[in-house]
């Protein structure tokens, strides 16, 4: 399968997602380690463009419960085949750059750069699976060794 062909299935599958869960794990006591779910809003305001409105709550170890909110911008480019992802945060025209995302086999996508962050670095793999596309980061930093995974559905 061509590269070009794993981009277009997956970009194909983020048009479709509604919902999502997520785990995260940590091995520091960073109070991190819970489970989360939400629903997820895309809007497309352009052929090459997605717009994921996040919303739900996550749950701790302690039981704590906590909503949660965020707002991601998937963009598709040809030249090179890749998908970029950013965080709008601060809105549409002040996005934070996350990652561009390449083909790393058939049906999954890594990162073509770790995301750094202060000290920290943010390394991702988006892949398709039992009819869903999981989203997994590891997060490794001197106050940070996570792992998390998203199911988007």
């Amino acid at each position: 399968m061509m590269a070009a062909d794993s981009i277009a299935i997956i970009w194909q599958r983020l048009t479709t997602i509604r919902s999502l869960r997520s785990q995260c794990r940590s091995q520091l006591q960073t109070g991190w380690n819970g489970e989360g779910e939400g629903r997820v809003s895309v809007e497309s305001p352009a052929a090459e463009t997605l717009v994921f409105s996040e919303e739900g709550h996550w749950q701790n170890e302690s039981g704590a419960r906590f909503p949660f909110r965020n707002i991601y911008r998937w963009t598709l480019h040809a030249t090179p085949s890749l998908i970029a992802l950013e965080h709008l945060r601060f809105g549409p025209e002040n996005p934070v750059f996350l990652l561009d995302l390449i083909p790393a086999s058939t049906h999954r996508l890594r990162a073509a750069t770790p995301h750094l962050c202060g000290d920290d670095r943010y390394d991702a793999t988006l892949f398709l699976a039992d009819d869903a596309l999981y989203f997994e980061w590891t997060v490794k930093g001197p106050a940070k060794d996570e792992h998390l995974l998203y199911t988007y559905r």
